[in-house]
């Protein structure tokens, strides 16, 4: 028998999880993060047009619906939460901020202050 033989690697029919569709909505397990919603889609369809911009943007909303508050003030760890750099998340926040989505407060040595701006239609 070899064992780099793709036939030994292959799953059998018997041992594939079975999956019960559902007509319902995946909802986070007791104790998991998860995005406070609902969330503007005018908001969101301008902040998608800009790719750094919807990275920011989830994290942004992410702190809003964690601190009850439009105004939050993203950390390097709530960045590494989502996977995005300090950079990206900087990028990300000064392409919100041009498009009107968001109003930034910065001073030097400290993380911005972003307050999430209601924009409408």
């Amino acid at each position: 028998m070899d064992p780099f033989d793709p036939e030994n690697l292959r799953m059998d029919s018997t041992s594939r999880p079975r999956v019960k569709p559902s007509k319902r909505v995946p909802r986070h397990k007791p104790g998991q993060w998860f995005i406070k919603g609902p969330l503007p889609g005018e908001w969101i369809r301008r902040a998608i047009g800009r790719p750094a911009g919807a990275r920011a943007a989830l994290v942004l909303w992410y702190l809003a619906g964690l601190t009850k508050s439009s105004t939050v003030t993203p950390t390097h760890a709530d960045w590494a939460r989502f996977g995005v750099g300090r950079l990206v998340g900087h990028r990300g926040i000064v392409l919100l901020g041009q498009a009107g989505l968001v109003r930034v407060d910065r001073h030097r040595g400290r993380c911005p202050v972003v307050t999430i701006l209601d924009v409408s239609e």
